[in-house]
């Protein structure tokens, strides 16, 4: 096991459940990103999605990797198109937010992973849910992290993670 994640066991050991005189120091952190992406002709574009969906599933690797509890909502849940519901895109991320409206002021965290806010080519503008996400987030006093990496991100959350026992 690689000595950063034997680190955030031991880290996550001090400060995370009911048995410690501390139940409620273990981080949330959300993981916010791109998730539609169109082709030009308008058509969603499945392979790009699942792609965003990995990413999305290697930051909550990373988030709890360095101790934190995550919410991953591409990976947490089933597809609304999988579960036969008939939800406009706008109206999930409502759901999303509701959650992200539940995240400790100054304590919790809000991960935007990199490219939420930038345009990928005309037809693929900033995400518009991420973008709600994070002025919820903001909204909320969450901590919010943008890293510009992966490894960024990762020395951003454990960080976080010394600091939540005291030892940073």
């Amino acid at each position: 096991m690689p000595d950063h994640v034997q680190q955030a066991l031991a880290l996550a050991a001090r400060f995370a459940g009911p048995h410690t005189a501390q139940p409620n120091a273990c981080r949330v952190a959300y993981i916010s990103g791109r998730y539609r992406i169109y082709n030009e002709d308008g058509t969603l574009n499945d392979e790009a999605m699942q792609k965003e969906v990995e990413s999305e599933a290697r930051w909550a690797r990373i988030v709890g990797e360095c101790g934190h509890a995550w919410i991953a909502p591409l990976n947490n849940s089933v597809p609304v198109e999988q579960a036969g519901l008939d939800i406009p895109g706008d109206r999930y991320v409502d759901f999303d937010l509701a959650i992200v409206r539940r995240l400790r002021s100054g304590w919790d965290i809000l991960v935007m992973r990199p490219g939420w806010d930038r345009p990928l080519n005309e037809y693929n503008p900033p995400s518009s849910g991420a973008t709600k996400e994070h002025w919820a987030g903001e909204q909320q006093g969450a901590l919010i992290l943008t890293p510009n990496s992966e490894a960024e991100g990762r020395r951003m959350l454990m960080r976080l993670a010394l600091a939540a026992v005291g030892t940073d």
